[in-house]
């Protein structure tokens, strides 16, 4: 059998259809039971009718909820998802460079120094603000909505970035993969319909046409290998490193030698099911009670059926009560023990969507307290480590992208990108720096902190970018000289004075004395 990496982007789609159905097949029954359009009936179209499925409505509630929790925390408006840190030996080395070069000019290598420290942080400040500018021009939230839905219903989704135009994912009906002995993608065909053939090919005029575009990784040269077909056609063969790939898996939880990452629907479909077949059972037989139905015994000729149904409230017939009896289902009780499993689930769904918790409000509205706050819930509930996982897969991923296509030159800083909990939670920094910087004045020790490098941290925890708002070292050095030059001369001025004044004195006294 041909190595799957000698085959064309057409064969090795082929090939994996058959694994790839088996994942298929169980994600559109988790769509059924919560939001049945993002997975159809294979053959169906927009106008098929989806299945009806009782209790669906709540769980589709469920999954929005959570999907909307991950999706701010991910990228939360007017915030920043990251931040940039720069590593402390680069920051020395510019400075030292600074220095010698200030010296050769004849310069004060001090003030150089300052003026690099100030206009590293100065350009990293800008930089985070024009990437936070592009991710919110190029429209990335809402997609990141879309991709954080496929994980937790379908399972694995493809997220793709379009060249300065923001995001889109490929579901999993549109692509096979294989993945290695750790779960990381190490090939991909995605298989998309187009009405417009690439430039430079040629095939039969059609509406359609079948393009499959493959990623193959190579672990001589780690880097990745494209190539794409049409119609047997080959074209498009590009290569790219692991940070410049258009392309990034995406999934839920993994199970090793599967080729395809599980939703988080999938380890809750048996209570799923349950609380479908109950809330159907109390749906019908609610109806069933609900169905209000007389019966009228005309044996004794004395109760007319007519005279009963077109009756008024309260009006007057000729008959008797005993003739006229109402239907009832008589099974209240039994409908005690389905309604109190359905409660149930409900408390038990309810806790694992964590709708229990926060509530999520308009995405326009929400502050940065409440986004760490759901972060931190997602981190420390039942669904721990996803958020840290979906920060390095979807928000750095993300930022990687737009970096590259922004071009951002950083004077070659080794630059760290921090994420998750760590990026949002600026504002726990100050607090925690608060109560130190508290701490240390009530014990009498305020000598011992740098008061400039306090100033750049809290302006770091606001992100407030410093440049010529705080005074450098230099600066303070210079005014301070500055100062005590003046005092000095007001002393020797004062001093002068009064020594005048007492050769005054003193001559107007020997003026007397004559």
């Amino acid at each position: 059998m041909a190595s799957t990496k000698d085959m064309t982007p057409l064969e090795f789609y082929n090939n994996g259809v058959g694994d790839r159905d088996q994942f298929l097949d169980r994600a559109r029954k988790f769509a059924e039971y919560t939001i049945p359009y993002l997975l159809r009936e294979e053959g169906s179209s927009s106008s098929t009718a989806t299945k009806d499925v009782y209790g669906q409505a709540y769980l589709a509630r469920l999954v929005q909820t959570l999907k909307a929790k991950i999706g701010l925390a991910l990228f939360p408006p007017a915030s920043s998802s990251f931040k940039l840190d720069p590593a402390s030996e680069d920051i020395e080395a510019f400075s030292v460079e600074a220095a010698e070069m200030a010296e050769a000019d004849g310069r004060d290598p001090d003030e150089a120094i300052d003026a690099e420290v100030a206009g590293t942080y100065a350009l990293i400040s800008r930089s985070t603000a024009n990437i936070n500018k592009e991710i919110e021009a190029q429209g990335v939230r809402a997609t990141t909505f879309d991709v954080v839905l496929q994980t937790l219903v379908i399972g694995s989704t493809i997220m793709e970035k379009v060249p300065n135009d923001g995001i889109r994912y490929h579901g999993l009906e549109n692509f096979v993969m294989k993945l290695d002995g750790r779960g990381r993608m190490r090939q991909l065909c995605i298989h998309e319909l187009v009405d417009e053939l690439p430039d430079g090919i040629t095939a039969d005029e059609k509406e359609e046409y079948h393009l499959y575009t493959m990623v193959t990784y190579d672990t001589k040269t780690k880097k990745w290998n494209m190539v794409q077909e049409i119609d047997e056609v080959l074209f498009g063969e590009k290569t790219y490193t692991d940070k410049t790939l258009p392309f990034e898996h995406v999934g839920w939880s993994w199970s090793h030698g599967d080729h395809y990452y599980r939703p988080y629907i999938e380890e809750l479909m048996g209570a799923m099911e349950e609380f479908s077949d109950l809330t159907r059972v109390l749906t019908q037989g609610s109806i069933a009670a609900a169905k209000t139905m007389l019966f009228v015994d005309q044996r004794g000729g004395r109760t007319r059926i007519s005279e009963v149904a077109k009756a008024n409230n309260l009006a007057v017939l000729n008959g008797r009560a005993d003739d006229v009896t109402a239907f009832q289902l008589g099974k209240n009780y039994d409908f005690q023990i389905p309604y109190e499993v359905v409660n149930d689930h409900k408390r038990e769904f309810a806790s694992a969507f964590l709708m229990n918790e926060s509530a999520t409000r308009d995405a326009e509205r929400v502050t940065a307290a409440e986004v760490r706050f759901m972060a931190q819930e997602l981190e420390a509930s039942t669904l721990s480590g996803v958020y840290s996982t979906f920060s390095e897969k979807i928000s750095k991923r993300v930022v990687e992208w737009v970096m590259a296509e922004l071009g951002l030159d950083l004077k070659a800083l080794k630059l760290k990108m921090v994420v998750g909990l760590d990026a949002i939670g600026r504002s726990n920094e100050a607090r925690n720096t608060d109560e130190f910087v508290g701490k240390v004045s009530s014990l009498g020790y305020m000598q011992k902190i740098n008061g400039d490098e306090l100033v750049n941290r809290y302006a770091s925890f606001h992100n407030v970018e410093t440049t010529r708002l705080v005074k450098t070292p230099t600066q303070q050095k210079k005014e301070a000289a500055e100062a005590q030059k003046a005092q000095t001369q007001m002393i020797q001025d004062q001093a002068g004075a009064q020594s005048s004044g007492q050769e005054a004195g003193k001559a107007v006294v020997e003026a007397a004395k004559q």
